[in-house]
């Protein structure tokens, strides 16, 4: 393979082609164009440009929420002046509300749950229905036995009633 240019480590792979600059360039063994200054100029003016699109259009947006956090705000005042009920309409919504001592709630929490789990208490005092330790139930069930059962009920018959929602002892059926 006969070819003009020998292969050098700078262009080993490369193709030569037939622009003037470029056997310039080899034969200088350097660059010897310079730098489109043109092209530079139109990138970073096209860049600039952009920029201050989008700098515009942020305005533009945030004004536009602020416009529209104010005409809210309007419309609360409005709605509420002839209101006549104690509960707001439109609730005024300032963002979640936040712990100011999570540890301190977090402790409080634990020790009420604490005292559910291994206190004595009434879960429904009308029914008769109390609560006790866990460790205690278990105690009185392995000493009497389960309760009895009606006869005719299959294990998955006394499920399916348990399983039933109730509200104040009443089964909702849908």
């Amino acid at each position: 393979m006969d070819t003009k240019y020998k292969a050098t480590p700078q262009n080993a792979g490369e193709r030569p082609t037939d622009d003037p600059e470029f056997d310039q360039a080899m034969a200088a063994g350097h660059e010897t164009t310079d730098v489109h200054v043109r092209g530079l100029f139109i990138f970073a003016g096209s860049l600039l440009a952009f920029l201050v699109a989008v700098l515009i259009g942020l305005i533009v947006l945030f004004k536009g929420y602020q416009y529209v956090d104010h005409w809210l705000d309007a419309r609360r005042a409005h709605t509420e002046k002839g209101s006549t009920s104690l509960v707001r309409l439109d609730p005024d919504y300032r963002g979640p509300l936040l712990q100011v001592k999570p540890e301190e709630d977090l402790r409080w929490m634990r020790s009420h749950n604490e005292a559910d789990l291994n206190g004595y208490g009434w879960a429904d005092r009308q029914k008769g229905i109390a609560r006790m330790p866990v460790d205690r139930a278990m105690e009185i069930i392995a000493a009497r036995g389960l309760p009895p059962v009606s006869p005719g009920l299959t294990l998955e018959a006394i499920q399916r009633q348990r399983a039933d929602p109730q509200v104040y002892g009443q089964v909702l059926k849908p």
